[in-house]
């Protein structure tokens, strides 16, 4: 079965070889689309076991015939909806490294990293589960190289100022509690967006209190 490659969230170029036929037509690029919606659909209704291409065909509206034109199995379309996520991904990781926050204020920081993940989240809702999904062969994670790549900007963010910065033993740690904690909470987040935004700040604030008490107690 073959493997998704390391990708850097900042390339935004597509991996070759990630459709078994590459759409030219917009047309043709516009069911393909269509049909990596469709595995939104179906994971958010039902969870990723439920992923079957009947099914992913049906939220798509179009024929099975159609998605094994593009993609021979499930695990091709879990690839292409991580690419295209990685894609989106390295856009807005662009705008956001041209602005980034004030490493001053533990709120911009929170705020900064929990805003772009909820962001992402309305645009590909099924992500919470799908970046947890393994090869089954290797048990390698799908999404491992977006994990490296969130991780490792984090790290940057936490580490930029020592009143911030928990101490470098914690780092790793606390990065990993950060992101899982802030996904979990991201994937229950209303699409409401009145009910949404006070739901996202609601756990921006539990971040920052998180983040203010880990560098208390190395301060």
């Amino acid at each position: 079965m073959r493997r998704a490659q390391p990708r850097s969230i900042m390339s935004p170029d597509r991996k070759p070889g990630s459709l078994r036929t590459q759409p030219i037509q917009s047309r043709a690029e516009a069911r393909v689309a269509a049909i990596v919606a469709g595995v939104d659909a179906v994971i958010v209704a039902d969870g990723i076991d439920s992923l079957t291409t009947t099914r992913v065909a049906r939220a798509a509206g179009v024929s099975v015939g159609s998605v094994y034109r593009y993609f021979p199995d499930i695990t091709a379309l879990l690839e292409e909806y991580i690419e295209r996520y990685r894609a989106a991904l390295a856009e807005q990781a662009a705008a956001f490294l041209e602005d980034p926050p004030t490493l001053d204020d533990v709120e911009a920081v929170s705020a900064a990293l929990i805003q772009r993940s909820a962001d992402m989240l309305l645009k590909f809702p099924a992500f919470a589960l799908v970046r947890l999904w393994r090869y089954p062969d290797s048990g390698e994670l799908l999404a491992a190289p977006i994990r490296q790549q969130e991780t490792a900007m984090i790290k940057l963010l936490l580490t930029s100022d020592p009143m911030l910065s928990p101490a470098e033993n914690d780092v790793d740690r606390v990065t990993d509690m950060l992101i899982e904690t802030s996904m979990t909470l991201l994937a229950l987040a209303p699409r409401e967006p009145e009910e949404r935004a006070v739901y996202v700040a609601d756990v921006v604030t539990m971040i920052s209190a998180f983040i203010r008490a880990k560098a208390a107690t190395t301060g």
